[in-house]
């Protein structure tokens, strides 16, 4: 079985769990993408046709949390939060 075709089986899977065409706080899939090697992934559409092929592996954005304009630490971040699973440092 291909990448792509396991990936879309975990999508369908997801949005059965949540008896939805949406996953919540991500809204509804457009399409996916698989992270080949750090320098090449392909993005595809819901029917698993290739659209783009991109010349790096897809990553999500990075997530800082400042109060006002001061950025929190890790330390604050456990003090507000409790203990977190990783806290990636800020960077400025």
């Amino acid at each position: 079985m291909s990448y792509i075709q396991q990936a879309l089986n975990g999508l369908r899977h997801k949005l059965q769990r949540w008896k939805s065409e949406q996953i919540p706080t991500f809204g509804r899939p457009t399409g996916i993408i698989i992270n080949y090697t750090p320098d090449h992934a392909v993005r595809s559409d819901l029917e698993g046709n290739a659209v783009e092929v991109l010349d790096r592996a897809y990553r999500l954005g990075d997530v800082s949390f400042s109060i006002g304009k001061r950025p929190v630490s890790p330390g604050e971040l456990e003090a507000l939060f409790g203990r977190t699973t990783r806290i990636v440092p800020i960077r400025q």
